[in-house]
């Protein structure tokens, strides 16, 4: 990028070839691509993407060190905290996985639930988890 069109890359570029890698598997290089540029300051997005990955794949080392550097950006992101514990979780950890549930509700945060969008006759609805809302409901 630097040497062919003269443009010297942002964290927006790392963040994309990150998440690229990522999505490819390639953790090791995204975890190297990160540490060989000290200088740019890594978003809450690129980190998560990281940790992420890094969850999907079962790699608690790589995970770990995501979680720290996403909690240091955010640390009253309780999507971190979930993100780590399902990945202790998934690797049998169960004593970290408790360890991390335990920290989140002794911090008080919670988890901001998702939420979907339906639209029924011309009519946008937004529901979550537990709404009651039913837009079979709605149709007549």
């Amino acid at each position: 990028m630097s040497n062919v069109y003269g443009i010297a890359p942002k964290a927006e570029h790392f963040g994309c070839m990150i998440d690229l890698l990522c999505r490819a598997g390639l953790l090791d290089e995204a975890r190297e691509l990160t540490e060989a540029n000290t200088g740019i300051e890594f978003s809450v997005a690129l980190w998560g993407s990281l940790l992420e990955a890094a969850s999907r794949v079962g790699n608690v080392e790589m995970g770990e060190y995501a979680a720290k550097h996403l909690l240091e950006l955010n640390p009253d992101d309780a999507r971190c905290y979930i993100a780590l514990s399902r990945m202790y979780s998934q690797g049998e950890k169960w004593e970290d996985s408790l360890e991390v549930r335990k920290r989140l509700r002794g911090s008080g945060l919670e988890k901001v639930p998702g939420c979907s969008l339906v639209e029924v006759n011309g009519v946008v609805h937004e529901f979550t988890v537990g709404s009651g809302f039913n837009p079979i409901d709605q149709i007549g």
